[in-house]
């Protein structure tokens, strides 16, 4: 009988303290929860500010090339009136040098 009475006094014991073991756990179990809720929440943040950032990446490289673009054309109306220019010397050149011959 005094084994008995120390396995019921172990098992009241266990009685007691279960709700506060209950108690414990919920607290873990909602501490838990909440970290998980917040963890989501970054997440989906940070899932929000890669789209946002590939989005603008992908209209600055739009930029990039149109202005590329924009520059190889100038780049070919520069070269385009250098050669003008060179011809328009070429010309002046000449002109210069007749216009001497005639005067002796």
């Amino acid at each position: 009988r005094g084994a008995s009475t120390s396995v019921d006094r172990r098992l009241s014991s266990l009685d007691d303290s279960a709700p506060y073991e209950a108690r414990q756990l919920h607290e873990e179990l909602e501490e838990y929860t909440q970290k998980a809720i917040q963890l989501r929440k970054a997440q989906q943040r940070c899932q929000k500010d890669l789209s946002e950032a590939k989005v603008m990446m992908y209209q600055e490289a739009d930029m990039c090339h149109d202005l590329d673009e924009d520059l190889s054309e100038r780049e070919c109306e520069h070269s385009e009136l250098m050669g003008q220019m060179g011809l328009l010397k070429q010309e002046l050149h000449a002109e210069s040098y007749i216009a001497e011959s005639e005067d002796r």
